[in-house]
């Protein structure tokens, strides 16, 4: 797959510093929530025609993800401490993880079982 020049420049210039998931191509191993989230989730650093960057929000861990393995870039809701929303959404975030068939929030395991049965 070849990503233009163009294409290139606006996906770094939207997704530069933002908190991405990266959803790849399926791999040989499986991965439960929290290492989703550890191995797919993070800072968008940089982007090329070789592949993305991501930083993990905590560790500051890097990831490199090759573009021809790349599905999508996910842009992701992030709060701080500091919005005068934090608690009612943390809250809420809780009361969804506990109702999970009905929650809002993105459910890595299952965007990959889309993904298997996409493929099948």
């Amino acid at each position: 797959m070849e990503i233009i020049k163009e294409e290139l420049e606006r996906l770094s210039d939207y997704f530069t510093g933002k908190i991405v998931t990266i959803i790849v191509a399926p791999i040989n191993r499986q991965f439960n929530e929290k290492q989703s989230m550890d191995y797919f989730v993070g800072r968008f650093d940089h982007i090329s025609e070789t592949g993305i960057w991501i930083t993990h929000p905590t560790t500051s861990c890097k990831n490199f993800y090759f573009i021809d393995h790349v599905v999508s870039i996910v842009e992701e809701q992030f709060i701080t401490k500091n919005d005068p929303n934090y608690e009612k959404i943390v809250t809420e975030y809780k009361n969804s993880v506990e109702k999970k068939p009905n929650s809002p929030y993105v459910d890595v395991n299952q965007l990959n079982q889309f993904a298997q049965e996409a493929k099948s």
